[in-house]
Parts: structure tokens; C-alpha cells; sequence
């Protein structure tokens, strides 16, 4: 989990709002495959393509409802104050 969203994923959000609205899913799985698969530069991805296609294919199996449920997931996660800056309990957690 992330404490801060890059200021380009909050632009991404209304983004795919309107691509879901024109139909335009495929787009949006590629799209969340850029975003969420390593940056260039931040570390080696073993069997990249591999892990790249089936991120797209399940990106791109979801139904339109379950698109609509993800993209307004994330869009209540940018309207929320969901990271309270408060000190991290020492327990153990398994993530």
C-alpha cells in the first residue's frame, strides 16, 4: 500500500470514467497494465511479456460492471481520506 498516489494516477481516474462510458475497455486494460506492472527502471520483472499478457487478459475478461465497479472503487479512494498520517502500530501483519 501506497502512503501517497502519484499525481498522474488521480488524472487517470475521471480518464477512465469516460472511457468506460464510450465502450472503449480494451483501452482501459492496456492502460492498467502500464500502470500497474514495475516502472522501467525500478527493478527486474522476470518473464515480463508473460506477466504483461496475463494481466491484460484478465483486465480484458471483466465485464462491464465489474470495470464500472473498479473505476468507481477508485475514484472513492481519491474523494476519501483514506491514509491518515498517524504512527504505524508494531504488530504483525501479514500483507
Amino acid at each position: 500500500m501506497t502512503r501517497d498516489l502519484p499525481e498522474d494516477y488521480t488524472d487517470c481516474v475521471p480518464h477512465w470514467m469516460r472511457m468506460l462510458a464510450e465502450g472503449r475497455g480494451d483501452e482501459i486494460a492496456r492502460e492498467l497494465v502500464d500502470r500497474f506492472m514495475s516502472p522501467p527502471g525500478t527493478g527486474t520483472v522476470r518473464r515480463h511479456a508473460p506477466v504483461s499478457r496475463l494481466l491484460y487478459r484478465q483486465f480484458a475478461e471483466r465485464s462491464t460492471e465489474e470495470v464500472r465497479r473498479d473505476v468507481e472503487h477508485n475514484r472513492q479512494l481519491l474523494t476519501h481520506d483514506w491514509c491518515v498520517p498517524e504512527p504505524v502500530p508494531a504488530v504483525p501483519a501479514l500483507v
